[in-house]
């Protein structure tokens, strides 16, 4: 989405990220660390859902839920071969088909090989 902008493309769409709580990713790559300051360079917003005092896992659900709640058509991208039950993104999924929001699921699994 950051490129197609930068093209010109698509630019009444807003970038907004939504972290779960302030150190989320300290145990990420610094590749995964890069492409997260990449992603909030180019955003309109961000927002820090839950304070550090808040357990983890619920602090996943509440950033999952906001996202679906602010959303006014939801992008999935994930590889459909690791998708678990209980993963957030397929979480994210049934609150946004809960709510009945239009959902577009693109797999990635055929990149991931």
């Amino acid at each position: 989405m950051i490129q197609l902008k930068s093209y010109g493309a698509y630019c009444d769409v807003k970038i907004m990220l939504a972290i779960p709580f302030e150190g989320h990713n300290e145990s990420w790559t610094n590749r995964s660390s890069e492409r997260l300051k990449t992603i909030i360079k180019h955003s309109e917003e961000v927002v820090i859902v839950s304070d550090s005092g808040e357990a983890k896992q619920q602090a996943y659900r509440k950033r999952n839920q906001y996202m679906v709640d602010k959303a006014d058509c939801l992008l999935a991208v994930f590889d459909k071969r690791k998708i678990r039950v209980r993963s957030g993104t397929n979480m994210t999924l049934v609150f946004a088909l809960k709510k009945q929001i239009p959902v577009i699921v693109i797999d990635c699994s055929q990149y991931n090989e």
